[in-house]
Order: C-alpha cells, then structure tokens, then sequence
C-alpha cells in the first residue's frame, strides 16, 4: 500500500516527465558544454598543482627529517 509521500514522488515524476519531451528529439552534440569545459579544465589544473604541492611537501620533509 501506498503512503503520501510516494504518491507525491510518483505524481512528480510522472510530470517531469511529460514536461521534457520525447528523448527521440535529442541531437548528439548539440549542447553547449563551454561551462563543463571550462569546469574540467579548472579541476584538472587544481589536481596537477595539488600533487605538485604534495611531492614538494614530501620532499621537504624527507630533508628536514634526514
């Protein structure tokens, strides 16, 4: 048996839905992705510079320890 809250989760989901459009419509390569890009690019600049802090860390502490 059904509560409320599923039944508001269905009714949504139902209407989202209807509310998109057929999926047939889709053309690959259509969207602008300029924004995840530019976010991908972004994070991957972060990651390069963050093992190069690590190492750089590493390093220090093996001389200092030494």
């Amino acid at each position: 048996m059904r509560n409320a809250v599923s039944n508001v989760l269905i009714f949504t989901a139902t209407a989202n839905m209807k509310d998109t459009g057929n999926m047939a419509d889709h053309k690959h390569g259509e969207m602008n992705i300029e924004v995840q890009e530019k976010t991908f690019e972004g994070f991957v600049r972060i990651v390069a510079w963050s093992c190069v802090a690590i190492v750089a860390f590493l390093i220090f502490v093996a001389l200092v320890n030494a």
